[in-house]
């Protein structure tokens, strides 16, 4: 099964609260994007900013962060339904996703285009989520890379049971070719937020891989 799942990018609390209250009436699991300013170039709100609403049933984290465990505590207080750490972060990746899973938090790991699947097959063993990463960190847009797909194998090599997820460039031209290709999760960034009708784009993707 593949589901659609809206992402939210925003660089300060006006954009922010814009963006939930656009994704409220019809998203039921959202992927917040958490940038620091270093690993990624741009920065988002910082994490004693973050709420949602209880409308949203599931809310990924997504963290682009240079240490992301100097955090650690406060992102599992805020009881998300999955973290997503990057596998080039410094800081122990793997202290970070066990204390995530042992307080009952699914845990991820984000491969960027050059970071080889070979390269963190550890973490990708633990991971109850891995994200393959195709577009611009801390920004909407990029483009689908699928090149990138060959990763699928190699990562179901390692681990059976995990969700693979996709980042970068998802669109209604390419959504069904990444299904097919063995990805459960659509992360849609601009083709959903910048549309006149979040809604109506997220519907027409939802309906583009039932």
């Amino acid at each position: 099964m593949t589901i659609i799942t809206p992402t939210l990018t925003a660089y300060n609390q006006h954009q922010y609260r814009e963006q939930l209250d656009r994704l409220k009436p019809f998203a039921k699991r959202i992927h917040l994007d958490l940038m620091d300013g270093e690993f990624a170039k741009t920065r988002s709100i910082d994490v004693d900013q973050l709420y949602w609403y209880e409308e949203f049933e599931k809310v990924d984290l997504h963290l682009m962060f240079q240490d992301p465990t100097d955090h650690i505590d406060q992102l599992i207080d805020l009881r998300p339904t999955l973290i997503v750490f990057h596998a080039e972060s410094k800081g122990d990746i793997f202290y970070a996703m066990n204390k995530t899973q042992s307080n009952d938090i699914a845990a991820g790991v984000s491969l960027l285009q050059e970071t080889s699947v070979e390269s963190c097959k550890d973490l990708i063993a633990i991971a109850d989520h891995v994200l393959i990463f195709s577009g611009a960190l801390g920004s909407y847009g990029g483009q689908v890379d699928f090149t990138l797909t060959d990763k699928i194998k190699q990562i179901r090599e390692i681990n059976a049971d995990c969700e693979i997820a996709w980042d970068g460039g998802v669109n209604k031209e390419n959504a069904k070719r990444l299904q097919e290709a063995g990805v459960n999760v659509l992360n849609v960034g601009g083709a959903i937020a910048r549309s006149e009708d979040p809604q109506a784009a997220y519907e027409e993707l939802a309906k583009i891989i039932q």
